[in-house]
């Protein structure tokens, strides 16, 4: 038998690229379809953590996807052994990505980057950020705030796919209902005239709330709709904080949780997703918050857990959102519980760095900073701080009047603040005056609900400072500016009139105190 003659391949080199299979294709396919549909919220979680940390390697790396959506993620399954396969989404397509780079750029090839929704868009396109239609051009850093959202869009799909469903089928049974028997020939003939690809229902559900017109946009209002409305609590907070930052349509915010040198936001976002600490945080982790920029281009150090101090910046802090406060004492607890597993040899585990994190937490429990105000558990804490102190044999004796002499420590307005909580001012953490504008954007419903936790933190800390502590001041102020969208005009004028009868009781002021002249304006703002 002769083998058969082909032609000489001696002079052609061919390249090749050979890719692994993904079993259960892309992820719309295998979670509509596939044994996704029968995933539990945890499983989806785990999906989206490792679309985050894909995205979050890129952007590291100075690389934005540009194309993020349910097609460009594929579903794979790694043998984790004695019969055990795990599901892993691995990111795909990076045919539209790009190296970042401050320069204006075309992206050509795809009409997530092209201005206008007078073309029909396909389903997936539905998922990118409202701004892309406004610029015929972007830089790559408003490319990340772009992947951002449609990121924050497919998690919203992933998690809610469900839910996104019956919404829309709800409407659907409303509309056929109230439409007359002409407007349905209409459609009828529309649809045979020009046949339609059939849209996901879920996809329509989305492609609704983002609106182009970030004025009508209400995606976000919509994924905070669905949170708050999930039975199981476990992933509820790290879920609204997600979809709080991803969803933000307005940019400058958004801009707080990413920077353009690192792939910060997204390692956040991840941190979020994780599945090994499913207690929420409420700011990006400490890396993140290590690396805002201060003045100019230059980093800004901020301290460690071992190294910060409550009451050096407790008035500054108290300017900011309510959430800030409860992060630190979540991140020194934290801290605190892995100080006590390490050994002596480590920054972690040396004896002084475990002694201030220790008086740090019995300092906000002392007050109820980010924290419920709990004596007993503040005087464990400051307990713990002495004993090691006296194992680091150094510092002065830590005990109740050490305690309070810090907390009196802070009755001194602080003026100027320092170079890192200029930093958490620029970024816009830390408002820099006396306005509550982290909750302007919230539905009155959610603000309503803001404004009373932000009450029960001030009875709380106001029973430890005092009414008229240059801190509790702050948190008053913020609140009167809530106060003053109130439907009742009444509410905020009362509370402003309470704050200065305490002001006015206190002898220790001068006739034209600034507080007092403060609050008289705040006073007349809001009658």
């Amino acid at each position: 038998m002769q083998r058969p003659q082909y032609q000489s391949l001696k002079h052609l080199i061919y390249f090749v690229l050979v890719f692994e299979k993904a079993v259960h294709g892309d992820l719309e396919k295998f979670m509509t379809n596939g044994k996704g549909k029968g995933l539990d919220i945890a499983a989806r979680v785990k999906l989206c953590h490792g679309i985050a940390s894909a995205i979050a390697t890129a952007h590291r790396k100075g690389i934005i996807h540009g194309d993020i959506k349910l097609g460009n993620v594929l579903v794979f399954e790694e043998d984790k052994g004695t019969d055990y396969k795990e599901l892993v989404a691995k990111l795909s397509d990076f045919g539209f990505s790009a190296f970042a780079s401050n320069k204006y750029t075309r992206v050509v090839g795809t009409d997530i980057w092209r201005a206008g929704r007078e073309r029909k868009l396909p389903p997936w396109h539905l998922t990118r950020a409202p701004e892309i239609p406004s610029r015929m051009a972007h830089t790559l850093d408003q490319a990340k705030l772009a992947d951002m959202f449609s990121f924050g869009v497919l998690c919203l799909w992933v998690m809610f796919l469900k839910e996104l469903r019956e919404r829309d089928e709800r409407q659907a049974i409303v509309k056929a209902s109230t439409s007359s028997f002409i407007s349905k020939c209409l459609k009828s003939a529309s649809d045979f005239l020009l046949p339609a690809k059939q849209v996901d229902p879920a996809l329509r559900q989305l492609g609704m709330h983002n609106n182009v017109n970030i004025a009508k946009n209400s995606i976000r209002t919509l994924a905070l709709e669905l949170v708050d409305g999930m039975p199981d609590p476990t992933w509820k907070e790290k879920l609204r904080r997600l979809f709080e930052s991803t969803l933000e349509v307005d940019t400058n915010k958004r801009a707080q949780y990413i920077h353009s040198d690192s792939g910060l936001g997204f390692e956040y976002l991840a941190s979020l997703l994780d599945e090994r600490s499913p207690k929420a945080t409420n700011q990006p982790e400490q890396e993140a918050l290590s690396n805002i920029r201060g003045h100019g281009n230059s980093f800004v150090s901020f301290p460690s857990a071992s190294s910060f101090k409550v009451c050096k910046s407790l008035q500054a802090l108290c300017l900011a959102d309510y959430r800030v406060r409860e992060y630190i004492f979540h991140c020194l607890k934290e801290q605190y519980a892995l100080t006590r597993k390490s050994s002596r040899g480590t920054q972690q585990g040396s004896y002084t760095s475990k002694s201030n994190i220790a008086l740090q937490l019995a300092i906000c429990k002392s007050m109820g900073f980010g924290t419920g105000q709990n004596d007993d558990e503040a005087f464990k804490y400051l307990e713990e701080a002495e004993k090691w102190r006296r194992q680091s044999g150094s510092g002065q004796t830590i005990d109740y009047t050490f305690l309070e002499s810090q907390i009196d420590q802070t009755k001194v307005v602080q003026h100027p603040f320092n170079p890192w909580l200029r930093a958490l001012y620029d970024s816009g953490i830390i408002q820099p005056i006396h306005q509550g504008l982290e909750f302007l954007s919230s539905p009155p419903d959610a603000q309503e609900k803001i404004g009373e936790a932000r009450r029960e933190e001030i009875r709380v800390m106001e029973r430890r400072l005092g009414p008229t502590h240059p801190a509790i001041l702050n948190m008053k102020w913020s609140l009167s500016s809530l106060l003053m969208n109130s439907p009742d005009p009444v509410v905020p004028i009362e509370y402003l009139h309470e704050m200065l009868k305490s002001l006015e009781a206190d002898t220790g002021r001068k006739p034209h105190d600034r507080d007092v002249v403060l609050t008289k304006a705040y006073r007349s703002l809001s009658s």
